[in-house]
């Protein structure tokens, strides 16, 4: 996340979000995750070195990068509240599948495509409809499209 914004890249709409910030459900204040994970890690240093196996450890680790916790009584771990608001519970700062993106974010991204005179999709298997959408306007509007991906995507047909 941000790695566009690092590589020169200006006028980035995150579509999906960031995942390096979390996001405040309450007040929609943002902060950085690495910061709340140590606060989290802090706030409950008993409960994860009771509970979590050793950081080296693969024991159960997921494809997705979560491990699987036999311990499944959580009345003791605590999530810290959103400092802007003093109560909101904070999320990663991300579109999760079935979850809608901010019209702000929509809009700004239709803009974009609307004011483009071409497409180039890197990396995306466009297969949720809020990338696909954007594509197809591209391609209605007779713009040059060019893709690439490693394997197919749902654009495929739309990318000469």
């Amino acid at each position: 996340d941000g790695l566009h914004t690092q590589a020169g890249s200006t006028n980035v709409v995150d579509l999906h979000g960031r995942n390096n910030t979390v996001v405040c459900l309450t007040c929609s204040a943002r902060r950085s995750r690495v910061e709340y994970q140590e606060e989290i890690e802090v706030m409950n240093s008993a409960w994860i070195s009771e509970f979590l196996p050793p950081v080296n450890c693969e024991e159960d680790i997921r494809a997705d990068g979560d491990a699987h916790l036999a311990h499944e009584d959580f009345h003791d771990f605590h999530v810290p509240p959103c400092r802007a608001c003093s109560g909101g519970v904070l999320m990663p700062d991300v579109v999760f599948f079935g979850g809608s993106l901010r019209p702000e974010v929509r809009d700004a991204a239709q803009r974009l495509v609307e004011e483009s005179t071409r497409l180039l999709i890197l990396g995306s298997s466009c297969q949720v409809f809020s990338a696909f959408r954007l594509v197809q306007s591209a391609h209605r509007a007779g713009k040059p499209i060019a893709m690439v991906n490693i394997g197919p995507a749902r654009v495929d047909p739309l990318v000469p």
